[in-house]
């Protein structure tokens, strides 16, 4: 029977001396270091694992807030060609009043600079 290796499944395991390691006592029972450093390892996971999460997050409302700027900017700016054209069109033709105000506007001025010099 000795040849025979392992257990049954749900069974105990069945106690081979060559398969002991070393420093093992062969209680099943983990050293206090050895349960220390498990501690210590799943913390380290578990804040690696909520830094990820507040990453993938953040990155995700990023986007989604760059998306929907980036559309109401977009739909909000939208000219078309017809647009483009009337406004060019509009802004080709001269007022004629306007540019006469303006013009009379100078002169005064003028006028107010030529009579200030000859006092």
């Amino acid at each position: 029977m000795s040849g025979i290796t392992g257990g049954y499944p749900g069974g105990p395991p069945r106690h081979d001396p060559e398969r002991q390691t070393a420093g093992s006592d062969g209680s099943g029972l983990r050293s206090g270091e050895t349960v220390e450093a498990g501690v210590e390892g799943r913390v380290v996971r578990d804040k690696r694992k909520k830094r990820n999460r507040r990453l993938a997050v953040g990155l995700v409302a990023s986007l989604i807030v760059a998306a929907g700027v980036g559309a109401y900017v977009g739909l909000k700016s939208r000219e078309t060609a017809e647009d483009l054209a009337r406004k060019e069109a509009e802004s080709a033709e001269p007022d004629l009043g306007r540019e006469a105000d303006r013009l009379l506007n100078e002169l005064w001025k003028m006028e107010d600079l030529e009579r200030i010099n000859r006092r």
